[in-house]
């Protein structure tokens, strides 16, 4: 059973209305058939999404398969937007050096948002693609911490810069690409290297 909490009173109604339910009051009852139905759907959903996708259609269309959510934009405001943007100019030759628990910090706190958006109530679609989402972006975050923390820095992979670049801005509102670039990596990559990052 999902755990479900509540951004405003409009989500517990959307979910009531999921359900097919009419009455004003969410009960513990509620949350468990919407538990159930996710559930189902889910399952439903996975078994379509993953026959929509070859093998080999993995790496030139990640980010169709792995749709990166709104929520992860409006953090380029905090204090790690800096801290991410300074690993990813390291990564590019762009940049000599990086706080390093700075950077630890930045990626911790990145995977502490997922979890916490995760617990959010959204519509079963939406919740659905969101896990699909964490499930990719949580392996890879910690994978990288521990890359970071063990000073093995070379080990960063370009598939995890992209995702970093990916979720903490679109890379139009980051000045450095046009919106139409290629998802591929070597596509974003080579447009943030013939840049100059301010």
């Amino acid at each position: 059973m999902i755990s479900v909490s509540f951004k405003t009173d409009a989500d517990k109604i959307r979910l009531l209305s999921e359900i097919g339910r009419i009455h004003p009051v969410l009960t513990p009852e509620d949350i468990v058939e919407y538990s159930d139905k996710y559930d189902d759907f889910k399952r439903n959903y996975s078994v379509m999404k993953s026959c929509s996708f070859e093998r080999g259609d993995w790496d030139a269309r990640r980010y169709e398969i792995v749709k990166i959510p709104s929520w992860t934009y409006p953090m380029k405001d905090k204090k790690f937007y800096s801290n991410l943007l300074s690993l990813i100019k390291w990564h590019l030759s762009l940049a000599d050096v990086f706080e390093k628990y700075d950077v630890l910090k930045a990626l911790s706190s990145l995977r502490t948002h997922l979890y916490i958006e995760i617990s959010y109530y959204k519509p079963m679609y939406d919740r659905f693609e969101f896990e699909y989402f964490a499930n990719y972006a949580l392996d890879i975050l910690t994978a990288m911490e521990s890359k970071v923390l063990n000073d093995n820095y070379d080990a960063i992979s370009d598939e995890e810069i992209e995702l970093l670049i990916r979720i903490i801005a679109t890379p139009a509102d980051m000045g450095i690409i046009d919106c139409e670039v290629s998802n591929s990596v070597t596509g974003i990559l080579d447009q943030i290297r013939n840049r100059e990052l301010a």
